[in-house]
């Protein structure tokens, strides 16, 4: 399994578009859904390993690099290259001796849960169903608060979470006139621009999710 990760990591260096630091690739491997990462939703092993932590896929790139696999290029923005070792390696899928964490106990109930959901995405409905706050989901199931909301977002566009279970009906009605002010949903920065700073991304594209369903049906 470790071996795996390590040339998923290599092969995910390799197919992307543009160059990244260590950082934003452990975020395109976890399935990020923060803001600034839209434009890798696509990318090659994306969420590959949400079942790990940040620190954790931080962790098996810094291997990656101090083995020689993959090295750091440019110092005002650096980004990861794979090395002649690192393409030789992805290439002949050669095994890579990294050390990755071993699932344990409470991580395959989780696993188990989410299989008996559905999906890691069903499950976050299904616990805020049973009265768990974002907050709590997050720290139960090992994600971000936003992962949550994103899972929200989701659930909301598919006609199975209604919008008013995640976002009180004041906030709602705020976020709905600045999509009217804005004339369009499809960038959320224009309508959070006109709102007050308290109502985040994650509410807004909640009701973004829930305004383009009743407006596209």
């Amino acid at each position: 399994q470790a071996e795996r990760a390590a040339l998923i990591v290599l092969d995910t260096i390799a197919h992307l578009k543009w160059g990244v630091g260590q950082s934003t690739l452990a975020l395109v491997l976890k399935g990020s859904s923060a803001e600034r990462m839209e434009g890798y939703t696509e990318a090659r092993n994306y969420a590959k390993f949400a079942a790990l932590r940040l620190k954790e896929i931080e962790a098996l790139i810094g291997q990656l690099t101090a083995a020689g696999y993959v090295k750091v290029v440019g110092s005002t923005r650096p980004t990861l290259r794979l090395t002649p070792r690192g393409e030789e390696a992805l290439k002949s899928r050669s095994s890579i001796q990294v050390e990755l964490r071993q699932v344990g106990t409470s991580e395959r109930r989780r696993r188990m849960a989410e299989r008996d959901a559905g999906s890691t995405v069903a499950l976050s409905g299904q616990m805020l169903s049973q009265g768990m706050t974002p907050e709590q989901i997050a720290a139960e199931r090992g994600l971000t608060v936003r992962t949550v909301y994103s899972h929200f977002a989701q659930l909301i566009a598919g006609g199975t979470l209604d919008v008013s279970a995640v976002v009180p009906a004041p906030i709602q009605k705020q976020v709905l006139s600045a999509i009217t002010q804005a004339g369009s949903a499809a960038y959320l920065a224009p309508i959070k621009a006109l709102l007050p700073a308290e109502i985040d991304y994650d509410l807004i594209r909640c009701v973004v999710e829930a305004w383009k369903r009743d407006y596209y049906g």
